[in-house]
């Protein structure tokens, strides 16, 4: 081609191979427990992975949950947002699958859930504002106008978990966590 010999480039015109799909690997009891552990050393960030754990969301859908999204009344919880982070910036957009899904809520989440929201409504009174439903639940402004990065939590995560030494690293593994089987697990 570069002498121009041939009028094709043959390697040019060939589908590469598909990519090599991992299986989930979710902690195990001991492991969850080590993690949340280590994670409610900030509530926050405690939170966020408990809810990543027993609602199966990504990190994209997690980071754009708004408190508008959170049915205390009924318990329940719906995903139909992602954050997502182009080269242009962080935007909200659909979720992967373009579906809405309710997820039940256990009442010891929705009694973290409120006592988060609090925690919220009080940070946002010490600046004199009033916090919006349409504020993220997880957010790095003080008023709950911007969600994370979803890199960032992945980042983040991998830190964690390299730190206390679980098997996988990936924060994507860990929403596989409430769909594996109990081997053994309690609550």
């Amino acid at each position: 081609m570069r002498w121009r010999h041939l009028g094709v480039n043959k390697a040019a015109m060939a589908d590469p191979p598909s990519p090599a799909y991992s299986e989930p690997d979710p902690p195990n009891a001991a492991e969850a427990a080590a993690l949340l552990n280590e994670a409610w050393r900030d509530p926050d960030w405690g939170l966020l992975l408990w809810l990543t754990m027993i609602t199966g969301s990504r990190r994209g859908e997690v980071s754009a949950l708004r408190w508008h999204h959170i049915e205390f009344e009924r318990e329940v919880v719906w995903l139909d947002r992602s954050s997502a982070q182009p080269k242009s910036g962080l935007k909200e957009k659909e979720t992967k699958q373009r579906q809405r899904r309710k997820i039940s809520l256990d009442p010891e989440t929705l009694a973290l859930l409120k006592a988060h929201r609090d925690i919220w409504a009080e940070r946002c009174a010490s600046i004199g504002l009033e916090l919006s439903p349409d504020a993220f639940v997880f957010s790095p402004a003080p008023d709950g106008s911007k969600p994370y990065a979803p890199r960032s939590l992945t980042q983040r995560y991998r830190r964690m978990a390299q730190k206390i030494g679980l098997r996988s690293t990936r924060l994507h593994s860990l929403r596989h966590y409430s769909a594996t089987p109990a081997r053994g697990r309690r609550c």
